[in-house]
Formats: structure tokens, sequence, C-alpha cells
């Protein structure tokens, strides 16, 4: 237990160790600690109150701003880094104050002079308006309606006796509208007659009654007087509001004058008749010409500015119908507004009072166009595109600048006529700038942008006088003429010369010499370097440097600027100290925070924007040992180059300097190489004790120290190659550098070995030495070669071999054949044999260090010429040595063939009677070409040549083709087939029979015969329509036995049409004729009849539908049976008689008797005999 606590508190002190060792390497990460403030109080205009509520704004020249409210008197405060700052206050209802930019060291409080605001004026005038597009509408002769209404009242109430008047509630009076009548006791209802009974006045309303009686009884209250009338409104409103000034007013077709008659409020459009008794209502007509405004804007932005003081006094957006209301003090101001899709409105206003007041926005004047690249002529996707213009004429400063509306690679303006300058930018391309003459129409404009050059940012940081405590710290940017500096204050321009014009200059668009060198150089001077202490840049052994003041207590910071054509270059020098350092220390330990390089993707390529380098000058004696970085290059090691990559942000990198310590001096050969062309070295011995090295004469021979070492240098203690090299390279010559070259010439019959010496003096003033061995090869190898009798054969003088024969060639044969020096008597080496087997320049294998070779190459026959050229180890080549070679061809054509239709589609059988086309252009053979074989035909008997051959076969069946290929050599090559020829029906007639009759194919007549009687025999014989007519066609006819035996009937058969005619034995193809034989059958029975159909052009004579066969049944004749019956009557009368004379001579006929008795015995031995033969059978 106790060694396992042991070992936990080792490895415990060995974490605590390696992190106590991380701390001392990395640099101090509160470096600038922010104990101190910049502090003050805002104060009234008498300086007196204090005031709370103030927005106070600290700007870091070269960042951003921190903006805090005073409190607890007016009080303000900021903690912050050192560095150059501004202050800027602001408070409703008191005028901005600003500083200028002031340094805050960071060691004490800054406290900033009191600010003593004034208050603006109070805001006495109220101000309403309306926003309209400047778009006017035109109407002509609008008639003014009047709305009037009806009544009925009593005026007897109002009656005054004496001028005997009354007065109407309402007026004035419609004419023609009125109707007046009495009512009493006596009489009721009678209407009263004006004119006679009484008047009245429209414009007034007054009634004077004339007829007496009817007054004294209304002075009595006899009675009552009713009135019914119709009274108009004296104000109508027209059809539309914001009427322009110009408007023309007509009473009865005739212009009437405003002055007494009426009045009209040309914003809201009403029109009231002032002048009563200059109008009579129903019966004067009043008509408008006028033109006005129909378009109110909504969101419009209106800003009131003072611009003396550069304050903004008042602002608004307008609302639905375009209304807005602002608040201000007496004075002359600059009014603002803007509204998307408008032309910007910016105009001097005098208030004085209160007022309302109208503001015409124009519609935009449309500049538009798409942005491309150049090279592609394809439009910008990959980067942001920025568009602005400014007006070169003598306009409002804010109105100057117009920012253009992007959507990728398509930009817009709503501007206004005058003379721009149009400025689009994207990132990672070269701003275009062009001057435009705005007018009254749509402009469009497309860009075609190039590829930017990248921005270059270099900063150095040197130890001076050789102490650690002081550096000064070099910036140099070289920037694009389309640059931003977010220092300026302006938006992206994508023109820097303008954006310097308007952050220092008059804002005319033009950057003067005055406004550049002088104006931008101080106001960059004025702001201080980016750095007021070091800990943001770079840090000592974890120390920070602050920036050093002069004797006058100004920062030591200098700015010098300059300008081309194509770039500005902005150089600043900076001095900083610190005295926190020892000096001459073993090892010093830097730390430098590294911007990267900023790039963008364009078209899947990465394309550097802004390009950082640092570099780092140490004091002398000291020198790089060790670094450690992020995502940049470390090169050098006494003064350091860093060089950033691509990426986001910046990365640390540390460097560990020590004293320098001796190292050792090597050096070596090292070109011209082999891969370069050209002569090149071969290196003997690479023992850095002995180290050896042939090289070529009349070359520039390249040397390298570069395998030095230094104990306190790079990785693996390799020489800082800003070491000092001195070299003498043993022919009398010098050299100096890392990396020197030098020519050796030809030594003759002289010797060709040097010794090359090389002293090395380090970055820290060590010096080390070494030696090498050169010789020097100046003679070209001499290249021979035999060839094995074995593999070849002379023929008239001339070299053959077979073709795909291995064949041994010998180049190096007893020292007899070719052979290598380096210089007079000196032998060299042969390093490489390169063979070309083809003479086509390019080496072919089997090429080797080895004389002695095999090669398979010669596969195709042909005339070749073998040549042979020696590399010796420094690369001298001989000349060419060549062989005339002839490889034989022993290889027959590979004969093919297809065979095409006559619509050269390829077929396997062939139809008779048509083109057949024999192809054997995929014929292929090792070494003739096509038009150089001899092609022999055999198709079936029929003999031709050639690559394509034509054929038509007459006879049809299983036929022969055969071809025979012959190359140049007369090797033969075969393919023979059998073709199939099928018949064409189209060449030929094809017969058939036809039945023409219902259930008989052949048409006997008469159809049950007698024996002796003529039959004619009829078939139907058809000619298909497909092919030609049937010439010589016969019809032969059979009587067929029972075992199938036939026996032809014998006739002539006699051809018939459809219409009965007899015809030739020709029928045409799609026609058809009957085929007619007489037959005499000679005896009784069932007969079967077969036919076959012939013709001479028939394309199958034996094919089921050329025969056809029928049954028919031949009687006897009609006078057998009779005859037969006959005989039979009168055997029977003569037997009867017979028998009747017997039965009268009593059964005796001696006559007969003696007549017949010799005729019964021969009979009866007759019989006798028979039965003799039976019995011996």
């Amino acid at each position: 237990m106790k060694k396992r606590g042991v070992s936990r508190c080792a490895a415990l002190l060995v974490v605590l160790l390696m992190m106590m060792s991380a701390a001392i390497m990395l640099p101090s990460q509160n470096v600038t600690a922010q104990d101190h403030m910049i502090w003050g109080i805002v104060k009234d205009e008498n300086c007196f109150d204090k005031v709370d509520g103030a927005d106070v704004t600290l700007t870091d020249v070269h960042g951003s701003p921190f903006t805090k409210p005073t409190a607890n008197g007016g009080i303000y405060e900021f903690t912050v880094n050192p560095g150059f700052y501004e202050l800027t206050v602001s408070k409703n209802g008191l005028f901005s104050n600003k500083t200028g930019p002031f340094r805050f060291n960071g060691t004490e409080d800054l406290e900033i002079t009191e600010f003593c605001m004034e208050p603006t004026p109070t805001k006495v005038n109220h101000i309403t308006g309306t926003v309209l597009s400047s778009i006017t509408n035109h109407v002509d002769d609008e008639l003014v309606d009047f709305v009037t209404h009806s009544t009925t009242e009593n005026v007897t109430g109002n009656f005054t006796y004496g001028p005997n008047t009354t007065q109407l509630s309402h007026w004035p009076v419609v004419e023609n509208s009125y109707r007046t009548w009495w009512n009493n006791d006596s009489e009721k209802n009678f209407n009263l007659t004006v004119g006679v009974d009484y008047t009245i006045t429209l414009w007034s309303g007054e009634i004077e009654i004339l007829n007496d009686t009817i007054a004294t009884e209304l002075r009595d209250q006899l009675g009552w007087l009713n009135f019914t009338y119709d009274y108009s409104e004296t104000a109508s409103d027209l059809e539309n509001t914001f009427v322009i000034a110009g408007y023309n007013l007509m009473k009865n077709n005739i212009t009437w004058k405003e002055s007494g008659n009426y009045t009209l409020d040309m914003d809201s459009g009403t029109i009231e008749i002032v002048g009563l008794e200059n109008f009579t209502f129903g019966l004067d007509v009043l008509t408008v010409t006028y033109d006005y405004h129909p378009t109110w804007i909504q969101g419009a932005t209106l800003a009131l500015y003072n611009t003396t003081r550069d304050y903004e006094v008042s602002g608004d957006n307008s609302g639905s119908l375009g209304e807005f209301e602002l608040d201000s003090w007496s004075g002359t101001f600059e009014i603002r507004v803007t509204a998307d899709m408008f032309q910007p409105n910016v105009s001097q206003i005098r208030i004085d009072e209160d007022q309302n007041i109208r503001v015409l926005l124009d519609p935009p004047i449309w500049v538009i166009g798409w942005v491309f690249d150049s090279e592609s002529q394809s439009p910008i996707t990959d980067a942001d595109v920025r568009a602005h213009m400014f007006c070169m004429d003598d306009v409002p400063k804010s109105k100057r600048s117009l920012k253009g509306f992007v959507d990728g690679p398509h930009f817009w303006f709503y501007s206004y006529p005058g003379n721009f300058t149009l400025i689009v930018d994207a990132d990672g391309y070269k701003a275009q700038e062009m001057p435009i003459l705005v007018q009254t129409t749509n402009q469009s404009h497309d860009v075609y942008l190039d590829l930017s050059e990248e921005e270059i940012y270099e900063t150095s940081i040197e130890y001076i006088d050789n102490d650690w405590n002081k550096t000064i710290v070099n910036e140099s940017w070289t920037l694009n003429m389309d640059s931003h500096l977010p220092i300026l204050g302006t938006a992206q321009l994508g023109s820097l010369p303008l954006e310097i014009d308007l952050a220092v200059g008059d804002s005319n668009g033009t950057m003067s010499d005055p406004e550049f060198y002088t104006d931008f150089r101080d106001w960059l001077t004025e702001r201080g370097p980016k750095f007021l202490k070091t800990a943001g840049l770079f840090l000592t052994d974890g120390e920070e440097y602050t920036l050093e003041l002069d004797a006058g207590q100004v920062s030591k910071y200098y700015v010098d600027v300059e300008k081309g054509t194509e770039h500005i270059w902005i150089n600043t020098s900076a001095w900083y100290n610190t005295s926190e350092l020892i000096q001459d220390q073993e090892e010093y330990n830097l730390w430098l925070e590294a911007v990267y390089d900023s790039a963008i993707n364009i078209d899947g390529e990465d394309r550097i924007l802004a390009n950082r380098t640092y570099r780092v000058t140490l004091p002398s004696s000291y020198e790089l040992i060790a670094n450690t970085s992020a995502n940049t290059d470390v090169i050098g090691f006494t003064s350091i180059f860093i060089d950033s990559k691509k990426g986001s942000g910046k990365g640390t990198v540390t460097l560990r300097v020590q004293k320098s310590e001796g190292g050792i001096a090597r050096a070596a050969v090292i070109g011209p190489k082999e891969e370069e062309g050209g002569l090149y070295y071969k290196v003997l011995s690479w023992d850095w004790d002995n180290y050896s090295a042939v090289v070529p004469a009349d070359v520039a021979i390249n040397f390298s120290a570069a395998q030095s070492t230094d104990n306190n240098s790079l990785p693996n203690n390799q020489v800082s190659p800003y070491s000092n090299f001195s070299w003498n390279f043993g022919d009398g010559g010098e050299g100096w550098g890392i990396s020197p070259s030098h020519n050796y010439s030809d030594p003759g019959s002289g010797s060709g070995n040097y010794t090359v010496r090389l002293n090395v003096t380090e970055p820290g003033g060590n010096v080390t030495y070494t030696e090498i061995n050169v010789k020097v090869d100046a003679r070209v190898p001499t290249a021979l070669a035999e060839f094995d009798e074995r593999d070849t054969e002379v023929i008239d003088s001339v070299l053959h071999v077979d073709e795909d024969v291995v064949l041994r060639i010998n180049a190096t044969r007893d020292d007899l054949l070719s052979e290598d020096l380096m210089w007079d008597d000196k032998e060299g080496n042969m390093t490489y044999f390169d063979w070309d087997f083809d003479s086509d320049g390019i080496v072919d294998p089997p090429s080797s260090t080895e004389g002695q070779i095999e090669t398979d190459f010669f596969t195709e026959p042909g005339e070749y010429t073998i040549n042979l050229t020696i590399t010796d180890w420094v690369g001298h080549k001989s000349e060419n040595y060549s062989k005339k070679i002839i490889v034989d061809d022993t290889t027959p054509p590979d004969a093919v063939f297809f065979m095409l239709n006559e619509t050269f589609a390829s077929v396997n059988v062939i139809l008779e009677g048509t083109s057949t086309y024999f192809n054997a252009s995929d014929t292929t053979d090792n070494f003739s070409t096509l038009e150089n074989l001899t092609f022999r035909w055999d198709l079936a008997g029929y003999n031709t040549t050639g690559v394509n051959v034509t054929h038509n076969f007459t006879e049809t069946g299983t036929l022969w083709c055969n071809l025979t290929i012959l190359d140049e050599a007369g090797n033969p090559g075969h393919h023979n087939i059998s073709c199939q020829v099928i018949p064409n029906q189209k060449i030929h007639s094809d017969l058939a029979f036809e039945e023409a009759w219902t259930d008989k194919p052949i048409l006997f007549e008469p159809g049950s015969p007698e024996v002796g009687t003529s039959v004619k025999i009829s078939v139907n014989v058809t000619n298909s329509d497909v092919g030609v007519a049937a010439e010589g066609v016969q019809v032969r006819f059979w009587i067929v036995q029972a075992d199938d035996a036939t026996t032809e009937i014998a006739g002539t058969v006699r051809f018939y049409d459809e219409n009965g005619t007899e015809v030739g034995n020709t029928i045409a193809a799609g026609e058809k004729l009957v085929a007619v034989i007489t037959w005499n059958p000679g005896d009784h029975g069932v007969y079967t009849i077969r036919a076959n159909c012939t013709a001479e052009n028939e394309i199958s004579g034996g094919t089921d539908d050329n025969f056809i066969e029928h049954k028919i049944t031949v009687k006897e004749a009609g006078w057998v049976t009779p005859l037969i019956t006959g005989v039979l009557i009168l055997l029977i009368f003569i037997i009867a008689i017979v028998l009747l004379l017997r039965r009268r001579f009593g059964g005796k006929f001696p006559t007969l008797r003696r007549k017949k008795k010799p005729e019964k015995k021969e009979k009866k031995k007759e019989r006798k005999k028979k039965k003799k033969k039976k019995v011996k059978k």
C-alpha cells in the first residue's frame, strides 16, 4: 500500500511539473489588466447642471463602439483595454458632442474634458403632410353635385309685420323647389302665388309677404303659413383628392373666379360656395377641370435635419394614407424622404409655424444589370455582389450615394436623373466603375468582372539595437482600388478612393492629391496603430510592449501613403518598448498572434483575398530553434518569416529562440538532376567523410550545403539558410550561398579530379568547413550492337526475322562493341542502353542498364530500323547506332464476311432472284491493310473477286459460299458457309385448285353418267396474285385405282375464262381459268378422279393445293337391262313350249334322243374321270 501511495505522489508531482512548464511556455493571458478607466461628467450648456440619461458612446477607432447612459450626476465610466478611442455624447433635446481620437494608456484613469451640452431649441412647430407619388391624373369638366334636402315648415312664428318678412330655417333654397300655402279658419289650404302673394330670396331664405290681407292675419295670428322647399348644402367633394394648383372652375360654362365666390381645399378636394348670392342652386351648373395626385405612399421614411449641426430634429414613417407628422423649431431644415420604388427626395424647407405640406416622390428611373464572370461569361453566384451609384452633380450630400438592391447576380437602383459613377463589386473580383448619365428612361448595364488580385498585408517585428526591450513594428499594406477600410466608417462601396473622399475629403466623389497625401495620411496618423500595447500582436517571454512617446509626448507612429493606378499602399512604423526583459539570456520565447489569410471559393477553387505574412528579426547571435504554429508556415532562423494559410480568424505562433552554437559543414552535388533533362550528376559515395560525385563538363553544376547542421537550428539541427556559405570548387572557381552553381570545363588530357571546399559561418557566428571529391566526365560513349544468328536470317544483305520471335541482341560483348570514357584514357560508366525498335523516338522496353537484351517487340511484320543510344552516368548520349531489319509476315488473314439483302439488312437466308451483297470488310490481318488483301469468291459456282461483291442466285436449296483471302505475303485465310436460297414467290406463279362448286371440287357433267356416255370433267385453276402470270399451264387427270395406282385419262384439256370463252394455257396473276377434259367411262362403277395442275414457272408443283380429286358413280348403259329382261322372257317361253311338246308326245323325242345320247355318255365319262382325280388328290 505504501508503494502504491508513493507511486501516486510521484505521478502527481510529474503532472504538476508539466503544468508549471506549460505555464512558463505560455504567454500571460492577462497581460493588459483593465484596472483603469476612461471617465467624465456630462453637463448642461452652462457647464453647471449635470445631465443624466445621456448616451455616451466610446468607440475604439480600430474596433467596436460601447454605449452607456450617464447616471449619478452625469457620470460615465468605461473600463477598457489601452488603445485609441473617440467619445460621442447624445440625448434627445441636446445637440450631439464628439471628441477627436485620443490615447488611453491604461496605466491610470483618464478623465475626458467635461462635455457641456448645448440644448436644441424648443420644438414649437407642428408639421403635418402627406407623401404622394408625383404621377398625376387629369379630369375634364367634373360636375360638382351639391346634396339637397327636402323639408316643410311653418314660418308663421318668424313673421315680422312692417317689412312683412319671415325667415326660413335653411338656405340656400333650390330654385323651383318651393311651394307656399295659407291656412285659416275660413279658407283652408290655398296656395300662394310667388310674385303676387310673396317673394323669396333663395341664397338667404328670406320671404316677403306681398298680400296685405295675409300679412294682417299673420300679424293677428289668425292663421298660419306653411312652406315646403328644398335647400342645398354649400360644400361638395370632388371625386379625387390632392388637387394640383392650376385647376379651372366654370359656372354655366364660364370661368368662375375663386375670389368671393368659392373656396377649394386642394388636399381634400372640397369646394364650398362662399358667395351664395352669386350662385343659384338648382339652376346654375358648376364644373371643374383639374389635375390631381392619385397615389399616396405608405411606409416612406422622413427625417428633418439640421445640416449645420448634423442633427436629426424629427423623423416619422408615413401611414397607410401617406400621412406623417414632424415637430421642429423655427428655421431652415433639410427634409430627407425615401421610399421603396421611388426616387429619394432631399429638399430645403423653411419652418416658422405649423403647416401642412405635401412631399412628392418621383417614380424611379430603373438602373438594372447582371454581373458576370468575364472569363466564364457566366453570372456570378459564388460571391456576394455589391452595387452603388454616386452622383457627381451638385446635389445634397445625403442624396449622392445610392445603394443598389441585389439578388444573386442581379442588381437594380431607384435612381434620379444625373451624372453618376456606377460601381459594381463582388468578393474575389475586381470592382468595375463606369460613368453613366441617367435621364428619363430606364437603363440596363451588364457588368463583367475580372478576378481580383490578392491584397498583401505584411507585418514585421524587429528587435532594435540588439535590445530585447526595444522593437519597431512596420506594417505594409498593398490594397486594391476596390478595398474597404472599416476604420473609415463608410459603407463598403467598392471604391477605396471614394470611401476616402467621403470620410476625410469634400465628398465630391473624387479623391484629390491633397485629400490623399495630406488629409488621409494625417487622419490615419491621428488614430494611431491598432495596438497601443502589443498583447494582441506579440509578446516576449510573456511581456507586452507599449507604444513609445516622443519628446513632445506624441506617439512614435508614422504613416506613409502612396497610390498608383491599381493599388494604394499604406506603410506604418510604430516604436514599442518595455523594461521587463533581462538581456543576454540563453533562451527567449516569443508569442505571435497571426491572422489567417481570407479566401473565397469561386467555381470550386479557393482564391486568397488577403495574404498576410509576418517577419520577426532577432537580435544578433540569436536564432530560432523550435516553433509551434497553427495554420502557418515558419521559415528562417534569425529573420523568421511566418506565412499565414487560408482560414477563419487567427492563430498563435510560438517561437523558441536560443544563442547560436556551432554545427557541421556538409557539401553535396544536387544538380542538374536526371529528371530535369539534359546532363546530370552521379553520386559515387554518400559517406560525408569521403563524399564523391561525378559531374558533366561545360554544364552548370548545382551544389548544396543544406545537409549541414546547426546544434540550435531547425528540427534535426538543420543548418540555417541565413548562414554564410563560401565555396572553392578546386579549379580556381569560387561561389557563395547555400546552393551555388559552377561550370567545369573539359579537362582534356589533364586530370578531371577536383577537391571542393565549403566554409559555413552560422547566424550565431560559428564557422565550420568540409571537402568533397568531384570527377568531371567530358566524353560521349560509342554505341555498337550484334544480333544472335539463331534468331535471324540474312537475305540479300538484309536481316530478316519472323514475327513473334524473341530477338537476342548484344551491345557489350567482350568490350569489343560499345565503350565510354570520362576524359582521355579514363574509363567511365555506361548507365543506360536505350533501344528504339520502331524509330518513333520513344524508348522501347527492355531498355536497361545492361547491354545484353532479349525482346519480343517484333510481333507485327514490316520494315524496322533498330536504334541504340547509350547514356553514361552523367547523361552523355552516344550517337545513334541503327540497324535495318525486316520482320516477315507468317499469319494468315482472319477471313470474315456477312450477307446483306437489297435493303442492306443483314440476312442468314438468301431470297432467290434478288441481289445479295457479300461484305468482307470486317476481315483483318496483322500486317496488310484491307486494300492490300486479295479476295476470291466461289458462290455456288459463281467466281468473282473484291471486298464487296453482289450475286443473284437463280437456284434454290443449300448452296456453298466460299471466300479465300490472301495477304501480301501469300498467307491464305478461308471462310466457307452453306447458303440457304429460298424460292421467291414474286418471280413465280403459284397455281391452286379452287372448289367453285359446293362439295364438288371437280364438276362432272353429267353428274351420274352411264357407260358409253361422254363425261365432261371441269376444274377451276387459280394463280396467286403475289407472283407473275403462269406460263404453259398443264392440267392432267387420272383414274385412281383402289391400290392408288393411276391411269391417266387421255384427251385434250381445254381452258375457258369466266365468260366461257376458250383461251390459252396462260393464267394472269390473281386470275383463274376452267380446265375441261372429256372422258368416256368403259364400265360402270365408282371412280376416283384426280387432277394435277402445273406451270413452267410455278414456284412449287408438288404441293397439296396442286392436286384435287373427287368420286363419281358410272351406271350401266340403259339398253342392257331391257335386253336381259327380253332374253329371260324368251328362254322361259322356249322352256314352256318344250314342256308342252314333251307332254304331247309322251315324253318321247326319238330324234332328239338319238342325237343326244352320245353327249350323255361322254358327259358321264367326264364326270367319272373328275371323281377319280378328286379321290387321288
